[in-house]
């Protein structure tokens, strides 16, 4: 099969998308937290944010290229993981361009809201953003199992990619900023190694869904 534009942007989309991950995730632990807005004025909140923008976006390609390659023998519980997956991907996009186009004005012109008892942490914006974490964190563990089960991608990446959805989708208060921040470096980290495990080579070999692919161009 010759390559498509799945097998030649979707492996490296999922290499950079986790080291962007890694990178947003070592520069929040620089600020120190998401919340106050101090944080969102921080001169490195923009350039966390534009990476966790990007992360997100690029996971959302590397999904599709995932299951675009293996749809056949995910079977049902893939679909419906990668559906869950997929608008996981989309809320963690949304959650970063929230922050970085809003979080920053709302920060210069009503701190207040940004507080830990302000409106942008209490009901309901809270429940918003609680969804898109639960929703992320569903999503990708279910993924896992489901490329686990069929034996698909290597079992420690996909180790490392559920640990890290597990735990940098904890909500912050009650779980230690420290270990939410682990769980992001160790999500981008399994975002990378499955990156490099779908090797353009391995993906030409799978019979990509026709549909997907003459959606994008392939």
């Amino acid at each position: 099969m010759p390559e498509t534009f799945l097998t030649k942007l979707g492996a490296p989309a999922m290499v950079a998308g986790g080291v962007a991950n890694v990178v947003f995730w070592l520069l929040a632990a620089t600020i120190g937290s998401f919340v106050g807005a101090s944080a969102a004025l921080n001169p490195l909140w923009n350039v966390s944010q534009a990476l966790h923008v990007a992360a997100a976006a690029m996971g959302a390609l590397g999904l599709v290229t995932i299951y675009a390659a293996y749809q056949a023998r995910l079977g049902v519980l893939g679909l419906i993981s990668f559906v869950i997956a997929f608008l996981g991907a989309l809320c963690y996009f949304a959650d970063g361009v929230i922050a970085l186009a809003i979080f920053p004005a709302v920060a210069k012109a009503a701190p207040p809201l940004l507080a830990t008892d302000g409106a942008f942490n209490a009901p309901p914006v809270m429940f918003a953003f609680i969804a898109f974490s639960a929703i992320s964190m569903i999503g990708y563990v279910a993924m896992s199992w489901a490329l686990h089960r069929a034996r698909l991608l290597p079992a420690p990446a996909l180790a490392l990619l559920t640990t890290g959805a597990i735990l940098s989708n904890l909500p912050p208060g009650p779980v230690p900023a420290q270990v939410i921040q682990i769980g992001g470096i160790l999500f981008g980290l399994g975002g990378v190694w499955i990156g490099f495990a779908l090797a353009p080579s391995r993906l030409s070999a799978e019979r990509l869904n026709p549909n997907v692919e003459s959606l994008l161009g392939g």
